[in-house]
């Protein structure tokens, strides 16, 4: 139950006050064209000692996203989306709220193994020219979630050939 709003969210959780913190900023999804439908991607929270803590964002053409209620720590964040390369970032959630995580994350990731190589080109010439409803259709190979599997995607995917995402 949320008691006050000062410096992250102070929650009452089992007879004791916590104080929570929140994260926010923009996560570019590479190539992403501006009409597209929010892409959820996964938020894995990484501390020393402590368990991972994992959350999903919804991300569209802005990248805008917040996360609340995390503990105050110093966390490595660890983004990933099906069709793009993860990143990591260092957050440090011990003095307050931040808002100023800013990635992009590479596309390419066709069959989200975290590496743009071969087998996510084997992917997008399955699909290439294929739409949703089409039986060829592969979503994860519209690397710029226009709704077609096309040039633009095998663009998106040379742009970033041969790159391994963050571990």
């Amino acid at each position: 139950r949320y008691v006050a709003f000062w410096n992250g969210v102070h929650v009452y959780v089992r007879g004791i006050l916590r104080n929570q913190q929140s994260l926010f900023g923009e996560i570019q999804l590479n190539g992403m064209v501006m009409n597209a439908a929010p892409q959820p991607l996964t938020l894995t929270f990484r501390s020393t000692s402590y368990p991972d803590e994992v959350r999903t964002a919804e991300v569209g053409p802005t990248g805008w996203f917040w996360v609340t209620g995390l503990e105050p720590r110093l966390y490595t964040l660890h983004v990933k989306g099906a069709k793009w390369l993860a990143q990591n970032i260092t957050v440090d959630l011990s003095s307050g709220d931040v808002g100023t995580v800013n990635l992009t994350l590479p596309g390419g990731d066709a069959d989200n193994n975290n590496i743009v190589d071969v087998e996510d080109l084997s992917v997008l010439v399955a699909s290439f020219d294929a739409a949703p409803g089409d039986s060829n259709w592969l979503s994860g190979a519209d690397f710029n979630c226009d709704e077609i599997v096309d040039v633009n995607d095998l663009a998106l995917f040379i742009e970033n050939f041969d790159m391994i995402g963050d571990a």
